[in-house]
């Protein structure tokens, strides 16, 4: 599978073969039909490893707020892996139900936020909902080439700028008890 994120990551989804794959590990063809028994399965294999590589990204400390990370993280991946953001948000509906289980996992994050332990889920998901749709544009054009030159800090700030009264909206309406 880390061999097939890497020929992804460098080459974009169509180069994804068991010939390139071996190729990356060194070996024939043979072994990677052995561990997958259609191109389909390979491809579900890898895009599953690049989930898990994007939820790594969304839970490294890059600050002192989890939501924060959360957006960062998304962001910075789509910076250093943009063939895999592509890949998975902006290619198609392919993998919809991938992008849906990130989407719950990062929800269920949501709650190591301290201002959002007392929220319910659906109204985690619902601010989830709304900031997404902020980074996942700044990340899609970043991924794109539009905007690769955002430094980190400067990603941070904008999400800062657009979350903080979107943050304070949801807990205004639904105070801690």
């Amino acid at each position: 599978m880390s061999a097939g994120l890497a020929v992804v990551d460098a080459e974009g989804l169509t180069a994804l073969s068991a010939r390139r794959v071996a190729r990356q590990l060194g070996v024939s063809t043979a072994p990677v039909y052995v561990c997958f028994s259609s191109m389909d399965a390979l491809t579900e294999a890898v895009m599953q490893e690049a989930v898990a590589l994007l939820l790594a990204y969304t839970r490294r400390l890059h600050t002192d707020r989890p939501f924060l990370n959360i957006g960062t993280g998304t962001v910075l991946y789509s910076k250093e892996h943009p063939t895999l953001y592509r890949a998975l948000f902006l290619e198609g509906d392919r993998f919809e139900k991938l992008v849906r289980r990130f989407l719950a996992e990062i929800t269920r994050d949501m709650a190591n936020d301290g201002r959002f332990t007392h929220l319910p889920n659906v109204v985690r998901a619902q601010l989830l909902a709304r900031m997404w749709t902020y980074t996942h544009g700044m990340a899609s054009l970043i991924a794109v080439g539009i905007t690769r030159r955002m430094s980190k800090d400067a990603i941070v700030r904008s999400l800062i700028e657009v979350g903080t009264p979107l943050i304070r909206e949801v807990l205004t309406a639904n105070p801690a008890r």
